[in-house]
């Protein structure tokens, strides 16, 4: 059994009874217009798909696309949540052979065995369960599957050889519905431990590889909280077994299950094999979640009047973050230092100007931690700062009032531990951020006051007499 990723939710399952099309959308955009596959992709040969069955798990319209099943043909067998909207639609479109299916039911496409999976996100969805023989293929899609359900299938399959799993919390509607834009914890446990329950031999991280379109794309800033990294690196912490197992599929992969003669499975990985689809080379960043620099500007008119880009600003600006900074963290109570360890903090600063940009991560938990250039996708504590916000900081010209209350300064953070008994995170403050441990909050008010006073020079004195 072979799974085509033709990007986000789109599978193409080669079975041995014909193909299997899931959830396809093959536009150039979906979402009516504000969404598209990322990374970006081509597809080729669409009218050798020949699906003999198509599957749509639910209504979202980036996983059921009009366009795309327009353009497919209708002779095929469909399935179909109970849902009345898809029913009509697929009508419209020409489709006859549908089936309306409800949770767990059995179907047989020949031999290959489909079992339909029980969301408890209860609107019409469903997972899907393909068995070939001996390999045993579980999608499940955007459902949330229960620890009933989990032992219900491990009952009647054994071990999934291959799970197709949800592993993004999406914040998509937080934004716009003034709910809280930070790092959500509890649903990236909960993501983990529906895997480690259902254990699955191999996995993949399914689906939620999109991003926004103009005029949306602020939002990439707000939805996506985890990276196909970090998150990889917490399900192998919390399933130490899965070393090896766990595939970051691409558009235009493969993986295979390959039936074994003692009736296991054995699984395959091949990036970009895919004929129907091949990635297009792009200057498009992923996605990057970073809630706090949305919106108003970091350099303000009235600064960068004031504040130019003058070489020699910049030079103290990055002697502090490449020499300073890091001595200062290596100079920090055991305490603080441990409480690094205890959460393998990875510290990113960006330091913003309206023509220059200079980026750098810190592993605090090293015992001479030092400045590694760029972004990195493990960072768990970021923070940006405005060049001229951060050079008043080190001349002593600016304190952290004016850097807070003027926006010039922004941080969040996202750490967390997983093990094998699950994921915990730290209580609010738990973790210092470096600038603000090293300029700390009393010390540069006296500083700001004193260059206030001797700004005033003379008429200060003369007053005082």
């Amino acid at each position: 059994m072979k799974v085509h990723f033709l990007g986000h939710a789109s599978l193409l399952i080669e079975t041995s009874e014909g193909n299997i099309l899931m959830d396809p959308v093959f536009g150039s955009s979906h979402q009516e217009g504000l969404l598209d596959i990322f990374p970006k992709r081509t597809l080729h040969k669409l009218d050798e798909l020949y699906p003999v069955l198509l599957i749509i798990t639910h209504r979202h319209l980036d996983h059921f696309d009009v366009e795309t099943l327009a353009n497919l043909p209708r002779e095929c067998r469909v399935i179909i949540p109970d849902d009345d909207l898809l029913s009509r639609a697929l009508t419209r479109l020409g489709y006859r052979n549908v089936e309306r299916v409800q949770d767990f039911d059995e179907l047989t496409l020949g031999k290959v065995q489909i079992t339909i999976t029980r969301s408890e996100n209860r609107v019409p969805e469903f997972g899907a369960i393909v068995r070939d023989g001996s390999c045993v293929l579980w999608n499940v899609v955007d459902t949330i599957v229960s620890a009933a359900t989990s032992t219900r299938i491990a009952e009647q399959y054994g071990p999934v050889d291959l799970l197709i799993a949800p592993w993004q919390p999406l914040l998509e509607n937080n934004f716009p519905l003034n709910r809280p834009l930070a790092f959500p914890y509890e649903r990236v446990g909960a993501m983990l431990e529906q895997i480690a329950r259902i254990a699955p031999r191999h996995v993949v991280p399914g689906a939620c590889m999109f991003s926004y379109l103009p005029p949306a794309e602020y939002m990439n800033q707000l939805v996506f909280p985890l990276t196909p990294v970090r998150f990889t690196d917490a399900l192998l912490h919390r399933c130490p077994g899965l070393a090896g197992r766990c595939y970051s599929a691409r558009p235009a992969d493969i993986v295979t299950l390959h039936e074994q003669a003692n009736g296991t499975a054995t699984v395959t990985h091949e990036c970009g094999a895919s004929p129907f689809a091949s990635l297009v080379a792009t200057a498009d960043s992923e996605p990057r979640f970073s809630p706090v620099t949305f919106g108003v500007p970091f350099v303000h008119p009235s600064e960068a009047a004031a504040h130019s880009d003058d070489a020699s600003q910049w030079r103290e600006i990055v002697h502090e973050c490449t020499a300073e900074l890091p001595r200062y963290i290596a100079s920090l109570s055991a305490d603080i230092r441990d409480t690094y360890a205890r959460w393998n903090v990875i510290y990113q600063l960006t330091v913003v100007s309206p023509t220059r940009t200079e980026q750098w991560h810190y592993h605090l938990a090293e015992q001479q931690p030092t400045a590694n250039p760029g972004p990195s996708e493990h960072a768990n504590l970021e923070s940006t700062v405005t060049a001229s916000a951060l050079h008043g900081l080190i001349e002593g010209t600016r304190g952290w009032d004016y850097l807070l209350l003027s926006g010039s300064f922004r941080s969040f953070v996202s750490a967390y531990e997983v093990d094998q008994q699950g994921l915990t995170y730290p209580p609010p403050r738990t973790i210092a951020e470096p600038l603000r441990s090293r300029y700390a909050y009393d010390t540069q008010i006296e500083r700001v006051i004193a260059h206030q006073l001797a700004s005033l020079g003379s008429v200060v004195s003369s007053d005082a007499t």
